[in-house]
């Protein structure tokens, strides 16, 4: 999944001296605590500057200018598609001395206003993942959200087995601000993954295990992000640091572990799943150039009991003996019903009433039951692929 997307977050400040005057010229240095990346910048004549363009993480800023002490702030996280505001107030005296502060773990966005909730790396990997998704696992965490968050999109959907990080093309239960989940905008890195055909739904999920932080606002109407009028959820994805960090995983479903439900007819089918792969990133160059990257297979045979339409055992026996070259005789013999019905059965009168068939009286001297209801167990192959590579250098 080859991407190449612009960072869309950032930090701003204004610089005042100690009666609350702006400090023109004063120089911002903010530092990556993961990658030790440093970006600059100079504030201007009221004293207001800010680095833009920068990815998720943690950093360090520090604040000089000539006749005052330097200012420290650390430990300030910014979040995807977030603008930070700090307040260095410098003190007087000499550059060499440092005043350090450390950043309240409550920070607020004043830059603007938006209805929503970001959910960390801590929160995606220890909340229960519905079918290791991310989006039917953690995005109806965030306040103003609701619905089951479970995939609509897939004919395949069916719990843990249907829900997973491989469809191509699935839409999810999550509402906001009263919308309909076809209101919904996904991105990924800053770049929409949107169904060009089919509103509401994304051609991309990523696993969990690379995904660094997801943002979910329930009403997004700035002129950058308010294409849609429902929820934004945004994803963003894992990139190298200076020391090496690497994952594996397996993730087992089958029989044993499901429940039997009221169409199982006695049994669960036959389901197994395994999701495995791997994740790892790290320095290139230390303190320039990182990589992360990522493989994750599906290997699965989905069950699902299925309530069908189909011939009694007494009517398929009728024809054969009475129609044995008919063309009707030829399919129930070569694809005989495997599971006789056993309820809501319909006789030829009732056939002819609610489907207008049999409207000769060819059946007349059949006075049992035609049709019934039956449940089907069916186990489907689904098999799924996914790998990402993402380099970032300074």
């Amino acid at each position: 999944m080859p991407a190449f997307a612009q960072f869309e977050s950032g930090v701003e400040a204004t610089v005042v001296d100690p009666s609350g005057a702006a400090v023109p010229g004063a120089t911002m240095s903010l530092t990556n605590q993961a990658t030790h990346i440093t970006n600059q910048a100079t504030a201007n004549g009221a004293g207001y500057l800010h680095i833009l363009q920068l990815p998720v993480g943690t950093y360090t800023a520090e604040v000089k200018a000539p006749g005052f002490k330097a200012w420290k702030l650390t430990d300030i996280v910014v979040e995807g598609r977030t603008v930070r505001t700090v307040y260095p107030k410098l003190s007087l005296g000499s550059e060499t001395t440092t005043v350090s502060v450390e950043a309240d773990t409550q920070q607020i966005e004043t830059s603007r206003g938006n209805i929503g909730r970001t959910l960390e790396t801590k929160t995606v990997q220890e909340s229960p993942m519905l079918g290791q998704n991310i989006y039917a696992g953690v995005a109806t965490l965030a306040p103003g959200v609701t619905g089951l968050g479970t995939d609509s999109g897939n004919i395949s959907a069916a719990g843990s087995v249907g829900t997973s990080s491989y469809n191509a093309e699935s839409g999810y239960q999550i509402n906001s601000a009263g919308q309909r989940q076809e209101t919904n905008e996904f991105q990924v890195d800053g770049t929409p993954v949107n169904s060009n055909s089919r509103d509401g739904v994304t051609n991309i999920t990523p696993h969990p295990e690379t995904v660094q932080e997801m943002k979910v606002t329930a009403l997004s109407f700035t002129a950058d992000k308010g294409r849609q009028s429902g929820a934004l959820i945004e994803l963003f994805t894992k990139s190298g640091t200076n020391k090496f960090h690497g994952m594996v995983q397996e993730f087992h479903s089958d029989n044993a572990l499901q429940s039997r439900t009221h169409f199982n007819n006695g049994k669960v089918p036959r389901t197994i799943r395994n999701d495995f792969g791997g994740a790892v990133g790290g320095p290139i160059f230390k303190d320039r150039t990182f990589f992360f990257g990522s493989l994750f297979w599906e290997r699965s045979i989905q069950g699902q009991s299925l309530v069908r339409t189909a011939e009694t055992q007494d009517f398929t026996n009728y024809v054969k003996t009475k129609y044995p070259n008919a063309i009707g005789t030829m399919f129930l013999t070569q694809a005989p019903v495997k599971v006789y019905p056993t309820s809501q059965f319909l006789n030829v009168a009732q056939v002819r009433a609610a489907y207008g068939a049999l409207t000769t009286d060819t059946f007349s001297d059949f006075t049992g039951n035609v049709v019934g209801s039956t449940t089907v167990n069916v186990s489907v192959p689904i098999n799924g692929f996914q790998g990402i590579f993402v380099s970032t250098t300074r």
